[in-house]
């Protein structure tokens, strides 16, 4: 299970440049808890996104604000081809350039920290969610503490369908210090 605190696209020297700033930040652990199961309703998508709720989001929250001021300092100018065929699908016209992107859509951006379960196209058989909760109950409760976390790089050539794992740095927070 991961939370995804970042995604974005990078030049492959962008990488290290966030690398660097990453392991300056002056970060402490952190404790969540996993809380119930709940379905997402994500239109945009056409699915409904099944999740694990956790507590402490508030923390999770600056943890990502933080991440995401030294993540947007080196990102790559040309936005990601999911990101771009979304707003395609909206009739945003980006030329799949990040400055084209309208200001609105940025802000709407919504972090909700969670742990995915999986995600359903609306038109297909969804689960019952107490048949979720039923399945996941041996967890529910458990506290999860936050010691570290990666930056990963994927990738892939012109043409490749999938992308390729190239690098994944693993930043430790230390736990000399005082757990939030």
């Amino acid at each position: 299970p991961h939370i995804t605190l970042y995604l974005d696209s990078y030049l492959h020297e962008g990488f290290p440049r966030l690398i660097h700033g990453l392991q300056e930040l002056n970060l402490r652990p952190l404790a969540t808890t996993l809380l119930g199961a709940k379905a997402n309703l994500e239109l945009s998508r056409h699915r409904n996104h099944y999740v694990v709720d956790l507590s402490n989001k508030d923390q999770l929250i600056q943890l990502h604000k933080k991440i995401n001021a030294i993540a947007m300092l080196h990102h790559s100018p040309l936005l990601r081809e999911k990101t771009r065929k979304l707003l395609d699908k909206r009739g945003i016209s980006t030329n799949g350039k990040r400055e084209n992107v309208p200001n609105n859509i940025r802000d709407e951006q919504i972090f909700d920290p969670h742990i995915t379960l999986g995600a359903i196209d609306i038109d297909a058989h969804q689960p019952n969610l107490a048949e979720v909760e039923s399945n996941i109950k041996s967890v529910l409760g458990t506290e999860i503490i936050v010691s570290n976390f990666s930056a990963t790089l994927y990738g892939k050539l012109p043409g490749e369908e999938r992308f390729k794992l190239i690098e994944r740095v693993i930043i430790p927070l230390p736990l000399n210090q005082k757990i939030d």
